[in-house]
């Protein structure tokens, strides 16, 4: 399996993992996978351009620039990978993190949307 398939299966995986335990009651947790299930589609979608980057930041801003702002993706999930990478900060690094189930599912709708959208772009470029 080469590197890209490994970054699609890992978030993925991490994604099923986060829903896995926000269902046991463990928010935080899956906040972090759900954040990191993104990261990692967005990390093959990069690596199909041969762009690397050593901080999330990097990462995040390089998809902004070259997919939001160009309209090769809505900006709007570029706001919602930011706005992910900061509820992951909370939930990492809070010793209370507390946010309401509603707003968490949305984010959950979205990275899984996101990942299939990113899946969908990884392909087309195959082709």
């Amino acid at each position: 399996m080469e590197k890209l398939e490994l970054y699609l299966k890992k978030a993925n995986d991490n994604l099923k993992v986060a829903k896995e335990l926000f269902n046991k009651g463990y928010k935080d947790i899956a906040v972090s996978r759900l954040y990191y299930s993104v990261f990692y589609a967005i990390e093959a979608l990069l690596l199909k351009e041969n762009k690397y980057f050593k901080k999330h930041s990097g990462v995040i801003s390089y998809f902004g620039k070259e997919y939001a702002k160009k309209g090769k993706i809505s900006p709007e999930f570029h706001r919602f990978v930011i706005n992910l990478f900061e509820l992951r900060e909370n939930a990492d690094y809070e010793p209370v993190f507390d946010v309401d189930d509603e707003e968490l599912l949305k984010f959950f709708d979205n990275a899984g949307i996101l990942i299939n959208l990113i899946e969908k772009k990884i392909k087309e470029s195959e082709n």
